[in-house]
């Protein structure tokens, strides 16, 4: 390896160290918890860069490349499919699928093919424009029971069901509309938030970000019975925000110990990272999640299968 390569990979290596210890101070500022969105990326770059060290007999810096490895690896272990899947639930289950459209996609063609192969029972389409009201014609018709609120830019939402709706109706989170539904399934009502927060590429972003977690975890505690909050959340599993927003709601991420699987951006599949997220309560089995196909979005549409206890069952 010639001298030029050696430094090449030594400064390397330290700007992976630093990278990967900056999620260690994500609360004390917007760029440190940017970096702690990254750590699938982390564990890749710093064990191959550990293996080059050490063949170059750098000893000390593979192992401290590889103590950072281990930091990684324990924010994202929680969410590898390390066992066997559980045998799905007898009876009914619920399937949410949740899509960021990109308010500059002008076609819903690849979208809606997703949906009639998925055959989901409720869709969530954010970043929902009066361009997008006029392409889902489909989405009416075998979805009857709707709450759309198409926007400007990237602050539409829509939610469409299969299913019967008790009530529905958008509200405020900060300065952008989410949708607070009960959806009526064959086991009961489920209380579905549809969301789409704002993405932190500012400080001034992050900090409102960081309030409407806030705001959505006091909403989704004054509600009972099963509960499910899907959408753009624009943060990750890895980041202090969404593990506190999941400890003050009691919910549980469906992704977790079923995948790593990144949602946006479809463009950098090396850089992708895992954004769209449901969460559901206790009383709710999650039988499955999964990320679907680009459709000319920025974003993956992902799916959650869920099995809502027996009402006898959720009540006790």
């Amino acid at each position: 390896m010639t001298r030029r390569l050696e430094r090449f990979v030594t400064y390397a290596a330290a700007a992976a160290v630093v990278a990967s210890l900056m999620p260690l101070a994500a609360r004390l500022g917007w760029a440190f918890d940017l970096a702690a969105h990254f750590r699938v990326q982390y564990v890749v770059v710093d064990a191959l860069l550990a293996i080059v060290l050490a063949a170059q007999r750098k000893v000390l810096f593979a192992a401290l490349l590889a103590a950072c490895v281990a930091l990684s690896v324990r924010a994202v272990l929680p969410y590898v499919a390390l066992t066997k899947p559980a045998t799905p639930p007898s009876g009914p289950t619920i399937k949410l699928l949740s899509a960021n459209v990109l308010f500059r996609n002008h076609s819903a063609k690849r979208l809606l093919e997703i949906v009639r192969r998925e055959s989901p029972d409720v869709v969530v389409l954010v970043e929902y424009t009066p361009e997008w009201a006029q392409m889902v014609d489909e989405l009416r018709a075998n979805y009857p029971h709707r709450i759309e609120g198409p926007g400007s830019g990237a602050f539409g939402i829509a939610l469409f069901s299969r299913l019967e709706l008790e009530s529905g109706a958008p509200f405020d989170l900060g300065d952008t509309s989410e949708i607070e539904a009960r959806v009526l399934t064959p086991r009961g009502v489920l209380t579905l938030f549809a969301v789409h927060l704002r993405s932190p590429t500012t400080p001034w972003r992050g900090a409102m970000r960081n309030r409407q977690l806030d705001e959505l975890a006091a909403r989704v505690a004054r509600a009972t019975g099963p509960i499910a909050v899907i959408g753009d959340f624009n943060v990750t599993p890895y980041s202090p925000y969404f593990s506190d927003w999941l400890a003050r709601t009691g919910l549980t991420d469906t992704r977790r110990g079923r995948t790593l699987s990144p949602s946006w951006p479809t463009m950098l599949p090396i850089i992708a990272i895992p954004i769209d997220h449901c969460a559901v309560s206790t009383d709710i089995t999650i039988v499955a999640h999964r990320s679907l196909p680009a459709f000319g979005s920025d974003h993956y549409p992902i799916l959650a299968e869920l099995a809502l206890a027996p009402p006898a069952l959720s009540q006790n």
